[in-house]
C-alpha cells in the first residue's frame, strides 16, 4: 500500500500553497508560535485509497464505447458471448488498473484510471488475438 505524506500546519501557522513541502532545513517563523503539543505536522494517508472503486467506474467507459459501437455496427446489442468477452476484458482491465493505482505513490486523477483501463483492455485484446493466431497451426 503506497502512502503519501501531507504537510499539516498548526492552526496558528499560515496555510501553505497546495502541494508545498518544506525544503530541507526549513524552520517555521518563530512569530507563528509553537505547534500545539502532539500536533501531527505530517499526515500519512494512502495515495489512492479509492483505486478499486475508480477503476471499476473507469471500466464502464470502454464497456459503453464498445457496446455503442456494436449497436451501431450490428444494429442490436452484441450476443451473449461477445458481451461476456467485452465485459470480462473490462473487468479484468479494472482489476489490473486497481492494483497498479493502489501501489502508486502519487494520486491519480480520474482520467488516469480511464486511460489505464482502456490501455489494459486493448492489451488484453491484442494478447487474446495473438493467442488465437498462435493456436492455429
Amino acid at each position: 500500500m503506497a502512502k503519501i505524506r501531507t504537510y499539516n500546519p498548526p492552526p496558528s501557522w499560515p496555510a501553505p500553497p497546495p502541494g508545498w513541502e518544506p525544503p530541507p532545513g526549513w524552520q517555521p517563523d518563530p512569530a507563528w508560535g509553537p505547534a500545539p503539543e502532539a500536533w501531527p505536522v505530517w499526515i500519512e494517508s494512502r495515495a489512492n485509497a479509492a483505486a478499486p472503486l475508480w477503476s471499476l467506474a473507469a471500466a464502464g467507459v470502454p464497456l459503453a464505447i464498445f457496446l455503442a459501437i456494436g449497436i451501431v455496427v450490428m444494429g442490436s446489442l452484441p450476443g451473449g458471448e461477445a458481451f461476456g468477452l467485452i465485459l470480462g476484458r473490462c473487468l479484468f482491465a479494472a482489476v489490473i488498473t486497481a492494483v497498479v493505482a493502489y501501489f502508486r505513490t502519487s494520486r491519480w486523477r480520474i482520467w488516469n484510471y480511464v486511460l489505464f483501463v482502456f490501455l489494459m483492455y486493448v492489451a488484453l485484446t491484442v494478447l487474446q488475438a495473438a493467442g488465437s493466431l498462435g493456436g492455429r497451426g
